[in-house]
C-alpha cells in the first residue's frame, strides 16, 4: 500500500507541476499579446475652441459689434474702430478713440476716456470717467 501511495503522490506532483507550467506559459502569452497591442491616438476627449472678441466681451457689451481686440498695460489708446479694450494691471490711462468701444479698466486704471462714439466703460469707483455713455463700476 505504501507503493500505491508513493505513486499517487508522485503523480500529484507531476500533474501539479504540469498545471503550474501551463499557467505560467498562458500568463506569458497573455502579457506578450497585451504588450503588442497598440491603440491609435484619438482626439475623442479633447477639443479646440477659438476664443474671439464675442467670447471675451463682458455682458454689458454683448449687444455691441466689436471688431478689434486691444489689450495691454501703461497708457492705452484705441483707434477709430469698434474695440474691446482690456486693460491689464498697470494700465493707468485708457482712451477709446473714435469707435463704439467697450473698455474694461484694470486694477490700476485712473482715467478712462471713451472718446467719440457710444462707449461702455467698466472700472473701479475711483476711476475718472470721460466720454462714456455707460459707466459700470465694479
Amino acid at each position: 500500500m505504501n507503493d500505491d501511495f508513493a505513486w499517487f503522490s508522485r503523480r500529484r506532483v507531476v500533474v501539479g507541476g504540469v498545471a503550474l507550467a501551463a499557467i505560467v506559459v498562458l500568463l506569458g502569452l497573455l502579457s506578450v499579446t497585451t504588450a503588442s497591442n497598440t491603440v491609435a491616438v484619438s482626439r475623442l476627449g479633447s477639443r479646440t475652441v477659438t476664443t474671439g472678441i464675442a467670447e471675451l466681451r463682458p455682458l454689458a457689451c454683448s449687444t455691441m459689434t466689436l471688431t478689434v481686440l486691444l489689450k495691454g498695460t501703461g497708457n492705452i489708446s484705441g483707434s477709430n474702430s469698434a474695440e474691446l479694450i482690456l486693460a491689464a494691471r498697470g494700465a493707468a490711462k485708457i482712451t477709446g478713440g473714435g469707435g463704439n468701444d467697450c473698455i474694461v479698466g484694470g486694477a490700476d486704471a485712473t482715467d478712462i476716456d471713451g472718446g467719440a462714439g457710444t462707449d461702455v466703460c467698466i472700472g473701479a469707483p475711483a476711476v475718472k470717467y470721460k466720454g462714456c455713455e455707460t459707466t459700470i463700476t465694479r
